[in-house]
């Protein structure tokens, strides 16, 4: 049977403001740190990712690293994951995106951009930093990435890449 629960609204709006105030320079070094700070657990170190723990089992969040070896984001799962070939499941998924979009949205304000579609997205952009919320398949994340990252992110998906 599927973990179908997600963040409480609380949860929610201590992960975003969490992550909005990080003071840090992005360097693998700090992962542990941020990583204790969240009650998050390290799973796995390979090649430019570190796979976490985030509450939600195995591989419910990831850091990610640039090939320039800093890290560009972080993204981890605001709910269980549930299949996609269900009504069921995506009914659930989308429900999670709802909740989690809503209960940023009273942490942190109105959104700075709002990307619909079958993997749509809330973002709130910072000086620095843009935190997300994604509509995935089968679960819902909540990301910090840097502003770098995301402007690549977007010019790659206008190009088609």
């Amino acid at each position: 049977m599927a973990d179908r629960r997600m963040l409480p609204a609380s949860e929610v709006a201590d992960l975003v403001t969490g992550l909005r105030s990080l003071r840090w320079a992005w360097d693998p070094v700090e992962i542990d740190g941020v990583v204790e700070r969240f009650g998050w657990k390290v799973e796995s170190r390979l090649g430019r990712s570190v796979r976490l723990d985030a509450g939600f089992g195995m591989a419910s969040g990831f850091f990610y690293l640039s090939r320039s070896g800093k890290v560009d984001r972080i993204s981890v799962a605001a709910c269980g994951s549930a299949s996609a070939e269900s009504a069921g499941g995506r009914a659930y998924v989308q429900d999670a995106f709802a909740q989690v979009v809503a209960a940023a949205t009273r942490a942190l304000g109105e959104p700075t951009e709002r990307i619909p579609g079958e993997s749509a997205e809330v973002r709130w952009r910072g000086h620095e930093a843009t935190i997300g919320v994604k509509h995935q398949w089968v679960q819902v994340n909540v990301f910090l990435a840097t502003n770098e990252y995301i402007d690549e992110f977007d010019r790659a998906v206008e190009l088609g890449i």
